[in-house]
C-alpha cells in the first residue's frame, strides 16, 4: 500500500446484498457465523484431536470457491447487567454487577467464521463505487436498472451479473447452513451473521474500536460505499519508542501492532495449538485479535506447488560443479537421487502428500494487538509473543505493517509472500474454534437472567444456572476446605431473587449466615438435647387419609428398627405390621377431631400397638438412648413456610442412623412443601450436604429419585453434595441416580483416588487432572452435558457477599456476635467487613461508580 493511496481504494468492501450477505468490490459475496466455540480451560488431548478431525472433514467438502476468514477477538471492559430489583436480593444483585463491573477487569470475546464465495472472474478491483450502486440499486430502481444494463453492454463480460450473484448468494446460503450443522458437533451454540453484524464486524477491522462489535450492529446500516465509510479516518505506520505499530485515527487514536504468523509448530501442527498449554493463547488477557485465512488450492495450484517442491529438492542436491561437468542429465540424476535414503525418503513423502486424499490450501495467520494507549499495546503484544512462542513462529512487522492490515480485511482477494501452503489436516489443527464459555445467558419460559456469574481464567463472565432444561438436579463433590460450602452459600443466596423456596440439609451451621442475612424471610432449625428441639413427625399430618404420610411414617418406623442389635428385632413381624398399620389409622383418625388439641407423638402410637412393637422402638421413644430425636410433643420445625430454610443437623452427623432419620424427616417436610398446590408456579430447591446417609438405603435412594422427577416438573429441583466420590458408589441404584444429574459441580481435590472418580463419574484422565489441579477455595469444575459446558470457573466474591457465605468458624463467630447487636443486615455487613478485614485486608467495599 502506497502512502499516496487512498485508504478505500485498498478495501474492496462493497455494500449489502439480499439484505443478508455483503458484495465485494470483486463481485464476490460474504456470510457468516458467530460461534460459542469450545472451552479451552477444560479441553483434553482427546478433544483437541476431535476437534481438529471434525474441522479437518468440513474443510475436505468446502468448494475450492470458498474462502475462510476466521476471527478470534478478545477484549478488556467487558460489563454485565443484572436486572434491578427489590429487597435483600436486590442489594445482592446491586453489589455483585457493580463488583465485576468496577474492582473485577472483566473480558469479552467473539469469535467469527466468515465465508467468501469468490467470483470466478479475474480478481482485480473491476467494479467501480458508482458501478456498484447502481448495481444494488437495480433491483428497486428502473433508471438504475437501465444504467446497469448499459454498463454491461460497455465493460468486459466477465463483469458480475446480477444474476451471477444471486446464485452466489444461494450457494453462500446453503454452504453456511451446512457448516452450521456440522460444526455445532464441538461448538454447541452458533448464530448466522446478518448484514448488521457483518458491518459492525467490518466496522471493527477497519478501526479496532471494541464498542462497535455490539453498538455496530444496531447502527443503520449502509448499501453501499462501505469502503469509504467504514474507516473512521487515517490510518498510518508510526514508532513508538522503537516498537512500530499503526495509527488508526477517530475520536480517540487507536494504535495496533501486528505479527504475521510464518510457521506453526514442528514438523507437525499440534492439535488444537490455540488452546495448549495451561495458559493457552486464547486465554490470555488483554485486547487482541487472532486470524486465519484458508483460501482452497485448485488442482492446478496444487499440482505447481508440488512440481516446485520436487524441482527446489532437486536443486538442492545437485552441486554446482557437476552442473558445469555436464555430469547432470536426467538419468544421471534420478540414479543419484535414487541412491541417497534420506533423499529418497523426501521424494516418496512428496508422493504420498500430492496424492493424500487432503484438500491443500493457501493459509495465513496474523495476531493483531490494540488499545487506546500504545504502552497497554507494546505491553500485551510481549506477553502474547512470550506465550505463543511455544507453537508459533511470528514477525512483527515494521515496513509492512499497512499491508498487513489491508491483507486482514474482509474481502482481500489477492494472494501474498505471507501465504503458507497448509494441507486440511494442518488447518484443522490450527483452527480458530476455542473460546471461554460464557455459560447460560437465560434460561426457563421466563427468560431469567444466571442465578450466579462467575469468571473463566481469562476474565469471560460465566452465567450459572442449575436449572438445564427441564432438569435441575446437582451433584457435588468437594473434600473439606475446598470452598464447596462457600459456593453453595453464593449460588444460595442469589437464588433468592427469583422469590422461590430455598432449604438447605446440613451437618453443620455451615448456611446459617446466609439465613441471618435474610432475616424476616428465613429460619433455622437445630436439634438439641432439652427435648423442645426435636421433631414430632405427626405435625405434619392431615388426618386418616393422609395416605402420603403414612408412608412416610412406616418408612422411619423401618429405619429405628433396623438399628436394632438382633436380627429378629430389626423388622416387624406379620401380626406386627397388622398392629402398626392399625395403631397409625387410630391415631391418625383423632388428629382434627373436635376436643383433640394436642398433637399425637410417636409415644401415642406405640400406645395402640403391641408391647413388642413398642419394645422394637424402645430407642427411639422418650427415655431410650435416642427418644429426643423424633419422640417429642412438640415440634421444632412445624410447617415449613419460610423462603429460606437451613436445617443444622451437626448433633446426629456422627450417629448414621439419627442422621438418616433427621434427613428423612426434613426431604419429606420439604417434599410437601414443594408439592403443595399453592406452591408448584414457585422454584424450589433443596441442597443435602453428606447425602449419602439419607441415601444409604435402597428405599429411600429410590423415593428420592422419584421425587426429584416430580420436582422438575413444578420449576424444583435439589442438590446432593458428600466428600468423596466412594459415598456416591455407595448409594443404591447410584447409576439411576446419576443420570438424573442436571449439573455436576467438582471441587479441588489435590489427593484425589482417581479410580473413584473414574468409576464414580466416568471421567477421563485429563477432567482428573484439572479437578486435582483446580485452585481450593477458588476454582471449580463444571460439568452440564445437557449445554455442552464442561468449565473451569473461579468464584471472586465482593467483600459484602463473603462475609454473608464465609464458613470459617473465626468469620463466621465474628458475623453471629455482630447479628446478635445490630439488627440492620446492611449495617451488620459493614460491620463484618471491618473487623474481618483486619486478618484479611483484600476485603474491599463495591465502589458503585458506575
Amino acid at each position: 500500500m502506497r502512502a499516496d493511496v487512498p485508504l478505500n481504494e485498498e478495501l474492496y468492501y462493497g455494500g449489502v446484498w439480499d439484505k443478508n450477505f455483503m458484495l465485494t468490490q470483486t463481485g464476490s459475496v460474504i456470510g457468516g457465523l458467530e460461534l460459542s466455540g469450545v472451552d479451552p480451560a477444560s479441553v483434553d488431548p482427546d478433544t483437541l484431536a476431535l476437534v481438529s478431525r471434525t474441522v479437518r472433514n468440513i474443510l475436505q467438502k468446502l468448494s475450492n470457491d470458498i474462502e475462510l476468514k476466521c476471527f478470534y477477538i478478545h477484549y478488556d471492559g467487558a460489563k454485565v447487567r443484572l436486572q434491578k430489583r427489590s429487597g435483600r436480593s436486590g442489594t445482592l444483585s446491586r453489589q455483585r454487577e457493580a463488583y465485576l463491573n468496577n474492582n473485577r477487569n472483566l473480558s469479552a470475546s467473539r469469535l467469527f467464521w466468515m465465508l467468501e464465495i469468490k467470483n470466478k472472474d479475474d480478481n482485480n478491483k473491476l467494479l467501480s463505487v458508482s458501478f456498484l450502486r447502481n448495481l444494488f440499486n437495480s433491483v428497486f430502481e428502473p433508471t438504475a436498472r437501465v444504467k446497469v444494463k448499459m454498463a454491461f453492454k460497455s465493460i468486459d463480460a466477465a463483469l458480475v451479473q446480477e444474476e451471477t450473484i444471486d446464485k452466489l448468494c444461494d450457494k453462500l446460503k446453503n454452504s453456511l447452513e451446512e457448516l452450521n450443522l456440522k460444526i455445532s458437533f464441538v461448538s454447541r451454540n452458533n448464530h448466522f451473521v446478518g448484514v448488521n453484524k457483518i458491518w459492525a464486524l467490518s466496522r471493527f477491522l477497519t478501526n479496532f474500536r471494541k464498542d462497535y462489535l455490539f453498538f455496530g450492529e444496531n447502527e443503520a446500516v449502509p448499501v453501499d460505499d462501505w469502503d469509504k465509510l467504514l474507516p473512521d479516518g487515517e490510518v498510518k505506520a508510526i514508532s513508538i519508542r522503537g516498537y512500530d505499530m499503526l495509527k488508526i485515527s477517530g475520536a480517540a487514536p487507536i494504535y495496533v501492532r501486528v505479527a504475521q504468523i510464518i510457521g506453526i509448530g514442528g514438523d507437525t501442527v499440534p492439535y488444537g495449538v490455540w488452546a495448549k498449554g495451561d495458559n493457552s493463547a486464547v486465554e490470555m488477557n488483554g485486547n487482541y485479535m487472532f486470524y486465519t485465512k484458508h483460501a482452497p488450492m485448485s488442482g492446478l495450484d496444487k499440482s505447481i506447488l508440488f512440481k516446485q517442491k520436487r524441482d527446489e529438492l532437486e536443486r538442492d542436491n545437485i552441486s554446482f560443479a557437476e552442473m558445469m561437468k555436464g555430469n547432470s542429465s536426467d538419468a544421471q540424476l534420478t540414479k543419484k537421487l535414487s541412491e541417497n535414503p534420506r533423499i529418497k525418503k523426501a521424494f516418496e513423502e512428496l508422493d504420498q502428500a500430492d496424492y493424500s486424499e487432503d484438500q491443500y490450501s493457501f493459509f495465513a495467520s496474523g495476531v493483531f494487538v490494540f488499545d487506546e494507549d500504545p504502552e497497554a499495546v507494546i505491553e500485551t503484544s510481549k506477553k502474547l509473543a512470550n506465550n505463543l512462542s511455544n507453537n508459533f513462529s511470528l514477525v512483527w512487522e515494521n515496513a509492512g505493517l499497512l499491508p498487513a492490515y489491508i491483507r486482514m480485511q474482509l474481502g482481500y482477494p489477492k494472494r501474498t509472500y505471507r501465504d503458507m501452503e497448509f494441507n486440511t489436516s494442518q488447518t484443522g489443527a490450527a483452527a480458530l474454534l476455542y473460546r471461554s464459555d460464557e455459560g447460560i445467558s437465560e434460561w426457563g419460559t421466563q427468560k431469567e437472567e444466571p442465578i450466579y456469574v462467575m469468571e473463566s481464567t481469562d476474565g469471560v463472565p460465566f452465567g450459572y444456572s442449575m436449572f438445564v432444561g427441564d432438569k435441575c438436579f446437582i451433584i457435588g463433590v468437594g473434600p473439606t476446605r475446598s470452598g464447596k460450602t462457600f459456593l453453595k452459600n453464593c449460588v444460595a443466596a442469589h437464588m433468592q431473587k427469583l422469590n422461590g423456596f430455598y432449604s438447605a440439609l446440613d451437618i453443620d451451621a455451615g448456611t446459617e449466615p446466609v439465613a441471618r442475612y435474610f432475616q424476616d424471610t428465613s429460619s433455622v432449625f437445630r436439634l438439641s438435647d432439652d427435648g423442645l428441639g426435636g421433631f414430632n413427625p405427626f405435625a405434619v399430618a392431615s388426618g386418616a387419609n393422609d395416605t402420603e404420610f403414612k408412608a412416610h411414617l412406616l418408612r422411619l418406623l423401618r429405619i429405628m428398627i433396623s438399628d436394632n442389635d438382633s436380627a429378629d428385632m430389626r423388622e416387624f413381624n406379620q401380626d406386627e405390621q397388622i398392629d402398626v398399620d392399625q395403631g397409625i389409622d387410630r391415631t391418625l383418625s383423632n388428629i382434627n377431631k373436635d376436643g383433640y388439641k394436642s398433637i399425637p407423638s410417636l409415644s401415642v402410637l406405640v400406645a395402640h400397638c403391641e408391647k413388642s412393637v413398642k419394645h422394637k422402638l424402645s430407642r427411639f421413644l422418650r427415655g431410650g438412648v435416642y427418644g429426643f430425636l423424633m419422640d417429642n410433643d412438640v415440634d421444632a420445625i412445624g410447617s415449613l413456610e419460610s423462603k429460606f430454610s437451613v436445617f443444622n443437623l451437626a448433633k446426629v452427623k456422627d450417629t448414621p442412623i439419627l442422621m438418616e432419620l433427621a434427613q428423612t424427616e426434613v426431604f419429606y417436610r420439604t417434599t410437601r412443601l414443594f408439592e403443595s398446590p399453592e406452591n408448584l408456579s414457585e422454584y424450589k430447591f433443596l441442597e443435602i450436604d453428606e447425602c449419602q446417609y439419607q441415601l444409604s438405603r435402597k428405599s429411600s435412594a429410590e423415593f428420592f429419585e422419584k421425587k426429584i422427577r416430580t420436582w422438575f416438573k413444578h420449576k424444583g429441583g435439589a442438590g446432593i453434595w458428600t466428600q468423596s466420590p466412594k459415598h456416591y458408589l455407595s448409594i443404591p441404584g447410584w447409576e439411576t441416580l446419576k443420570s438424573s444429574a442436571s449439573t455436576f459441580v467438582f471441587m479441588a481435590d489435590p489427593n484425589m483416588s482417581r479410580g473413584e472418580y473414574k468409576e464414580a463419574f466416568n471421567l477421563s484422565d485429563s477432567e482428573c487432572d484439572i479437578i486435582a489441579n483446580l485452585i481450593p477455595k477458588r476454582q471449580a469444575y463444571i460439568k452440564q452435558s445437557e449445554l455442552g459446558i464442561a468449565k473451569v470457573i473461579n468464584l471472586y466474591a465482593e467483600a459484602e457477599q463473603y462475609v454473608i457465605s464465609t464458613s470459617h468458624p473465626d468469620e463466621m463467630a465474628i458475623m453471629r456476635d455482630i447479628y446478635k447487636q445490630q439488627p440492620d443486615p446492611d449495617l451488620a455487613i459493614k460491620e463484618g467487613i471491618e473487623r474481618i478485614k483486619a486478618f484479611k485486608p483484600e476485603l474491599e467495599e463495591v465502589r458503585y461508580d458506575d
